[in-house]
């Protein structure tokens, strides 16, 4: 029994191994949430505090970012920063190995429900895909938060089996799930209603008094060991001024949570098909069958989900409303990442529930789906390869950006502050001080807001975001000290400033 599992797992790993090898950049696009955390991860590894992002503080943009982000990701690239600094080559491999990391662990959970073969099917087919070969090269909290997010979910849905150690290994799962996302709030919620229904069942005589007892045992030791575990993370070994949480609240003002909710469910819906539909070049026309068939899979295996009494639902539903009510879905199908996995449960769950006419054998039509839904993907994949090595992503890594780089660290002073639409990304580079320029904001609301900063230089890069930089510069009559290709450095008139 233990060598068949053995022999599973290689065989999976060997299907996975191309997410391993395929698609590993060695530069990065100018999008600078990436550039937060590895700022958070250098403060971490050299010992100072990792919420000092060389950002200064702005509340006119929350939707852009929060000032620092929680230390789970920061904590988990350290060791790498640490040993190979700012390489996007070592960083897009370690994000990889969390993606295949990922992967093992979402076939085990499949592996309880199905067969070797649909398991591993599903998994072909969903993670070897072009979606997830582009993805992992972005270095986000996404893959590693959604690997900690499906223990924590594994842990919590057989907490009736696990021994003492068990429940403690699932409280510090759900202490460090939310110790990368405050989303992971869900798990000690959902756990603390569990005890909640618990103790109505119990006091209407519906649950004995000696199961209420050990089930209050169970997930009271969980849920205890996963509040001391944010408590000792929070208070002592990563104390942070401010409140996360209350970032993260506040940005569910919404003039109307049910337009809201409908607009992103239609949203994530069709980004969800997305996740199946390719540049397939002379298969383009099996596209729209590829992408309708995941999605009614879907819907039927939620149904079957819901009618088999499975617990896996509460969170798939939970999760999706924080979702669907969060009224900035610009971020693609990254934020539903985390219940993909039950997503291809209900998937497998539509798929073995489908009678096959008589004389059709299921293994048959179940390899002639795999491979019909593989060769959708088998254009953009090889595409991936053939640009890893050949295409430099337009940004910090371009010769004209190095140039810009360059000059900011030589002609500016340490404690100078530069105003840009990426402050996190030039702060990281450049290790300047720097402050946000909101993208959609027009430059009298722009000079209004940096006011009281009032930087030192306004940066322009490659005309991003509308050359809203330049119009800025342009507005409170800056000149111009630096010019480079697309780039412009502008030195701000003098006013005074509070971050002096």
């Amino acid at each position: 029994m233990i060598r068949r599992k053995v022999i599973e797992y290689i065989a999976v790993l060997l299907l996975l191994s191309p997410l391993l090898v395929i698609n590993i950049r060695s530069s990065h696009a100018w999008g600078d949430d990436y550039a937060g955390y590895l700022i958070q991860a250098q403060n971490i590894a050299s010992g100072h505090h990792y919420y000092e992002t060389r950002m200064i503080p702005q509340e006119y943009m929350p939707s852009y970012a929060p000032q620092y982000y929680s230390y789970g990701f920061p904590l988990l690239l350290a060791p790498v920063v640490k040993a190979c600094g700012q390489s996007m080559r070592a960083l897009d491999t370690y994000i990889s190995l969390w993606l295949v990391a990922w992967g093992l662990l979402v076939f085990a959970w499949l592996r309880w429900r199905f067969s070797f073969f649909t398991s591993a099917a599903f998994l072909l087919i969903v993670f070897v895909n072009p979606w997830f070969f582009r993805f992992k090269t972005e270095i986000l909290s996404d893959i590693p938060f959604s690997f900690f997010f499906t223990l924590s979910l594994m842990l919590l849905l057989r907490r009736r089996e696990l021994s003492r150690v068990g429940l403690v290994c699932l409280g510090l799962a759900m202490a460090f799930t939310l110790g990368i996302r405050e989303v992971g709030y869900i798990f000690p919620l959902v756990l603390a209603a569990a005890i909640c229904r618990s103790a109505v069942l119990a006091s209407l005589g519906s649950l004995s008094l000696a199961e209420w007892q050990q089930q209050l045992r169970t997930d009271g030791l969980a849920l205890g060991v996963s509040i001391a575990g944010v408590l000792v993370a929070n208070v002592l070994l990563f104390p942070a001024p401010g409140s996360h949480l209350e970032h993260f609240l506040g940005l569910y003002e919404s003039p109307d949570h049910s337009l809201t909710l409908l607009a992103n469910l239609d949203l994530y819906t069709r980004l969800y098909q997305g996740l199946f539909s390719h540049e397939a070049g002379r298969y383009s026309f099996m596209l729209y069958y590829a992408t309708s068939f995941m999605l009614v899979l879907s819907v039927l295996g939620f149904i079957q989900l819901l009618w088999s009494g499975a617990r896996e639902w509460v969170v798939l539903v939970g999760y999706a409303l924080i979702v669907l009510l969060f009224p900035y879905s610009s971020q693609g199908f990254r934020y539903l990442l985390p219940v993909l996995p039950i997503l291809m449960v209900c998937a497998a769950l539509g798929a073995c529930s489908i009678r096959l006419p008589a004389g059709v054998h299921r293994y048959t039509a179940g390899m002639a789906f795999t491979i019909f839904m593989l060769l959708v993907n088998v254009r953009d994949i090889r595409a991936c390869h053939h640009e890893q090595d050949a295409t430099i992503a337009p940004g910090p890594q371009t010769e004209s950006s190095q140039r810009m780089l360059e000059y900011i660290r030589s002609h500016t002073a340490p404690d100078a502050i530069i105003a840009t639409t990426k402050p996190r990304a030039i702060a990281l580079y450049t290790g300047r001080r720097t402050c946000l320029i909101p993208k959609n904001a027009t430059p009298a609301f722009i000079s209004q807001e940096l006011h009281a900063v009032h930087p030192d230089y306004v940066l322009d890069i490659d005309r991003l975001d509308r050359n809203v930089a330049a119009a800025y510069a342009l507005y409170d009559q800056d000149s111009v000290v630096w010019h480079s290709d697309s780039n412009t450095l502008y030195k701000a008139r003098v006013w005074p400033s509070l971050y002096r």
